[in-house]
């Protein structure tokens, strides 16, 4: 009788978790949706380097970039790599909707409500302030600096959001702060950590993240 009781007792406390799970935490997101964006931030890089004529990490058109070739009318490479970055930002963000769409149908849920608006608008809080400073940046010609910039801004901008949706996008922001403030001190390898964080960190946890949460 006893273990009776205490099973009620224990599947009430889990209903009510789950409960206020779903009316605090956004629990839609896609692990697929890291995975698709990490590979399109590779596959961007790739074919970045092809129309520059290049190797995998821009390291000659890197080093190209500074304010005297800008200056001299480099600029034009400037505009081409962000270009290059905004395209890769799109079709990730495209994708990524496109999977936790699908998700969420899946499950019967709501994709829009108070809690996903609420994680969307601190999200694009922080990386339209990140966005506003690396084009300050940009402006000033310190090329050397924007890479670990968006990798800072966009680990704050998880961490930020982490209280809304699963725990393990908290561990994510760690690692890309970490690269990012890394990368500061090694400068000339901004495309490497860009490629680890945005790239490969992606893709590893959007594949754990489909293996625990997704997968029925």
């Amino acid at each position: 009788m006893e273990t009776t009781e205490k099973e009620k007792y224990l599947e009430q406390i889990s209903q009510i978790r789950q409960i206020m799970d779903t009316n605090t935490k956004f629990l839609s997101l896609s692990g697929l949706s890291g995975v698709w964006a990490g590979m399109v931030a590779i596959a961007g890089c790739f074919i970045t380097s092809i129309l520059f004529h290049d190797n995998f990490l821009l390291r000659k058109t890197w080093n190209y970039m500074t304010p005297e070739t800008a200056r001299a009318g480099g600029h034009e490479i400037i505009i081409t790599i962000c270009a290059a970055a905004m395209t890769i930002l799109i079709v990730a963000v495209a994708g990524g909707f496109l999977f936790t769409l699908m998700k969420v149908h899946k499950r019967g849920e709501r994709l829009w409500n108070a809690v996903s608006k609420k994680m969307l608008a601190e999200l694009f809080a922080v990386l339209t302030v990140g966005g506003i400073f690396c084009l300050v940046q940009l402006e000033q010609h310190h090329y050397e600096y924007v890479i670990g910039s968006t990798l800072l801004f966009y680990g704050l901008a998880l961490f930020q959001i982490s209280k809304y949706t699963v725990r393990e996008i908290k561990l994510l922001s760690f690692c890309i702060i970490a690269l990012g403030l890394i990368n500061t001190w090694f400068t000339q390898y901004g495309l490497f950590f860009w490629l680890i964080g945005f790239g490969v960190l992606h893709i590893v946890y959007g594949a754990l993240m489909y293996l625990k949460y997704d997968r029925d």
